[in-house]
């Protein structure tokens, strides 16, 4: 059939013959071959008993023929695939080590060197977000102990629907009444490692669409400055991160448990 114009019905029928063929087509032989030389055994059959057990001899080798070929053209397409699949493992990996050291130089940038601050990088997937990239001179701070986060909580699910922010906690608000504004229970609350009261966050957006969330964060009430977040809205290594998550974010996802593996 030639590309781009409508199939005649001729064509339309090859093709499910074809597509039958391939399906069922050994196990058809093979039952024909079977009936064949059944068909021998009879008494006065036409045309004879050699004749038909040649006619099932045949079919039989038809079958065994065909079903090679079959099995040829699998292991073929199986290579294929293993080729392909490789070959975007190797890609995303590619992707995936290109994130973390943006995510450095972005933290670098932004001057994060205290033991109490920290800088994460998450990809928006269907309802949730999952960490990507993640920087923190405390080691104690560079594994977070979930490996998704609702994006209806938190400081990234309200910058998620209402954008750019910085919030940090009062001076008499306790840990507890801290988090609770952002949709954490008291056992959720408990489970985070970084007791985080000044944090700012910015929405990554490529053609207007957001893609994910870089957050910034901190254990002191002010150890996030206005300054710093600043510029981390108006970073050329932000808009990268924006691009490269776009491009990079839905194929590093999968199996998304996997690749949160390393933070947990």
């Amino acid at each position: 059939m030639t590309p781009g114009r409508p199939s005649t019905p001729g064509e339309s029928a090859g093709a499910w013959v074809e597509d039958k063929l391939r399906r069922y087509g050994t196990e058809f032989l093979s039952a024909v071959s079977i009936f064949a030389t059944a068909i021998a055994s009879v008494p006065g059959v036409f045309l004879g008993p050699i004749i038909w057990i040649g006619i099932g001899v045949a079919l039989a080798l038809v079958a065994a023929v065909f079903r090679g070929k079959l099995t040829e053209s699998l292991h073929s397409i199986r290579n294929e695939r293993d080729d392909a699949v490789e070959r975007a493992d190797a890609s995303i990996q590619a992707l995936r080590d290109a994130i973390q050291p943006l995510a450095h130089n972005l933290s670098a940038y932004l001057e994060l060197t205290e033991s109490h601050q920290r800088l994460s990088v998450y990809c928006h997937h269907v309802s949730e977000f999952r960490i990507l990239a993640r920087v923190a001179k405390n080691p104690h701070f560079q594994s977070g102990g979930r490996s998704s986060y609702p994006e209806t909580q938190g400081v990234i699910g309200t910058v998620w629907t209402g954008g750019n922010a910085s919030v940090r906690a009062g001076n008499s608000e306790t840990w507890e009444d801290w988090v609770a504004r952002f949709g954490f229970t008291p056992e959720e609350a408990a489970g985070l490692k970084m007791k985080s009261h000044s944090i700012a966050a910015v929405r990554l957006e490529y053609n207007r669409e957001p893609v994910g969330i870089v957050l910034i964060e901190s254990e002191n009430r002010n150890g996030i400055k206005p300054a710093q977040f600043e510029k981390l809205q108006n970073s050329y290594i932000t808009s990268s991160l924006a691009e490269l998550l776009a491009i990079a974010g839905p194929l590093i996802l999968f199996p998304a448990d996997q690749d949160a593996e390393q933070f947990r």
